[in-house]
């Protein structure tokens, strides 16, 4: 049993975290993961595109006493509006695949991970109720989250997902680094300069953009770049170009490209 002084370094944890619902079905559902969210000290929550009209009042019915965190939701139409302002995002899904090869953690492993991020927020994305998240909404995610279950009957409903994975945040207790890292959007703006150099050395003649693109932003994610690692990226990434072009001109004497 962990010490009341240990949890009570959780608290900066779970206030940073952020619970998305993508695609969300029912409202009785939104309603029951806003109490599951709540009893775990987590009640940050963005629903986008729902997939059926919500039911206000269906919501408030599962929702008991957690109600506020469902008028304090914010809505979007897109994942990638929802997610951008995010150091961190984890995609929860329990199928794998090709195109599902980001780093797989367990919800324990997860949080001991999210705790090492001291700022900025930590989304996680449940998806429909049905088909979970999508390959294409789970490539927005640079990392994977799956809850083990029983083979004969791997199924969770969604807010005992959203459960297991707010306890295990909870519980945590690892106290956070100082280390600042980016945000999603700012690995963003560092991935169209590293696309821009590929492009202009005529890198894709060759090799797949998309496999490139996904294996660049899942290593910085990963990387958790601090601001000044992602902007001596991005100073590199602009140079390469003119680089490679005056060295093919002048091959034996090198030369600083332009700021």
């Amino acid at each position: 049993m962990r010490s009341p002084c240990i949890l009570g370094g959780v608290e900066s944890i779970t206030q940073r975290i952020r619970i998305v619902l993508c695609n969300p079905k029912t409202s009785a559902n939104i309603g029951a993961v806003c109490r599951a969210m709540k009893t775990m000290d987590i009640t940050r929550l963005d629903i986008v595109a729902p997939a059926a009209p919500i039911d206000e009042h269906e919501v408030r019915i599962m929702a008991i006493h957690a109600s506020d965190v469902f008028d304090n939701a914010r809505r979007f139409d897109r994942l990638e509006d929802a997610i951008a302002s995010a150091t961190l995002v984890a995609g929860t899904t329990r199928r794998i695949g090709s195109h599902r090869s980001q780093p797989r953690f367990s919800p324990e492993s997860f949080a001991e991970y999210a705790s090492g991020f001291a700022h900025g927020e930590v989304a996680i994305v449940f998806g429909n109720e049905e088909h979970g998240l999508t390959t294409e909404q789970l490539r927005l995610c640079p990392v994977v989250l799956s809850i083990p279950t029983s083979e004969a009957f791997p199924s969770l409903n969604l807010s005992h997902a959203v459960q297991i994975v707010c306890y295990a945040l909870f519980r945590a207790g690892v106290h956070p680094s100082e280390r600042v890292v980016v945000t999603g959007e700012r690995i963003e703006r560092l991935m169209q300069t590293v696309m821009s150099c590929f492009t202009t050395l005529g890198f894709f003649r060759v090799f797949s953009g998309r496999d490139t693109e996904r294996l660049f932003r899942e290593v910085f994610s990963r990387a958790a770049l601090g601001p000044r690692e992602a902007d001596r990226l991005e100073k590199m990434f602009h140079k390469i170009p003119y680089v490679g072009a005056k060295q093919s001109v002048d091959p034996d004497r090198p030369r600083e490209a332009p700021e």
